[in-house]
């Protein structure tokens, strides 16, 4: 789901996420329980995110994604525009740093296999 760096925490143990990547996911997702949550925190320090919010907002639902597939374009993109050119769905953003317009795109993967660079993760879980 990240970058390929090391994801540093405040005080509060919330995530720093460094800008430049968009990601498209979709798939199959379950509501988890507080005793769950707190559970997986005690071996993973990005749930203290969910504990965090939970306890100051008691109506927060938390929800894993337990099945997916999608991409992530990756802080590496060097704006070339091979994946515009190759996307049918219209969906490549340029700019900077080029993302992914999610409302139009249909996970074709086309981006994923033109892209020189490697910036465009495929996820499947």
């Amino acid at each position: 789901m990240y970058p390929k760096f090391q994801i540093e925490h405040d005080a509060n143990n919330l995530p720093h996420f460094c800008s430049g990547y968009t990601m498209i996911i979709s798939g199959d997702v379950r509501e988890l329980i507080m005793d769950e949550i707190v559970e997986k925190a005690k071996t993973d320090i990005n749930y203290n995110v969910a504990v965090y919010d939970v306890m100051k907002y008691p109506s927060t639902k938390i929800f894993v994604l337990y099945r997916a597939k999608g991409e992530c374009y990756d802080y590496k993109c060097i704006a070339c525009g091979k994946c515009a050119k190759v996307c049918t769905f219209d969906a490549i953003v340029p700019g900077d740093k080029y993302s992914i317009n999610g409302n139009r795109c249909d996970e074709c993967g086309n981006c994923y296999t033109n892209c020189p660079v490697g910036a465009i993760i495929a996820k499947g879980i």
